[in-house]
């Protein structure tokens, strides 16, 4: 009997986990994949009748017939975790759009690892230790390949590639006057 309420309990929770994550017109790249509804009377129109098309920058990136969620919805997936505005268009004559914009968790990391990098800088001006300087400036230089893979919140490409070159001219400059300035000390 014990049994039978735990199972009944499981059964009652078990729709609240699976909950749908609709799209919202604005959403983080870290809320991607998620819904897109259409309400329709699916006794007049049949889901599988109406396909959406997906757009960035007037490309169509891909096509997808609408599935059928309950009596008076039909839904589809949105899956582009990519920073940028991306329009929709339904067969019906129906469009929308969905801004991703960079989540909240990824701009504190980078707030982070500059605190640290100018911290290993600081520490290395002091000390006199080219190991702090070496570690900034590698810190630098991976913060440049990262931003040149994976953009840097809602700049352009050409904004991104320039800072990208900006972070690796510091890094790799500090890092080779840092070894030069050492192996000199170290022929002294």
């Amino acid at each position: 009997m014990k049994q039978t309420i735990y199972i009944l309990m499981l059964l009652a929770i078990l729709p609240l986990a699976f909950a749908l994550n609709e799209c919202k017109g604005t959403i983080t790249n870290d809320e991607v994949p998620c819904s897109i509804f259409l309400p329709i009377n699916t006794s007049q129109t049949a889901c599988n009748t109406i396909d959406i098309s997906y757009y960035s920058n007037n490309t169509n990136l891909y096509n997808q017939t609408m599935s059928q969620l309950n009596d008076f919805t039909c839904n589809s997936t949105f899956n582009q975790s990519a920073l940028g505005t991306y329009t929709f268009s339904y067969t019906t004559g129906d469009s929308g759009s969905i801004v991703v914009e960079e989540g909240t968790n990824m701009i504190l990391l980078w707030y982070f690892a500059i605190v640290v990098i100018i911290c290993l800088y600081t520490a290395g001006f002091v000390t006199r230790d080219s190991t702090f300087m070496n570690l900034g400036s590698m810190g630098l230089i991976v913060m440049g390949i990262f931003i040149l893979i994976n953009g840097f919140s809602i700049l352009d490409n050409l904004m991104t590639r320039m800072l990208a070159l900006v972070f690796w001219g510091i890094g790799f400059y500090m890092l080779f006057r840092v070894n030069m300035e050492s192996y000199k000390e170290s022929l002294d």
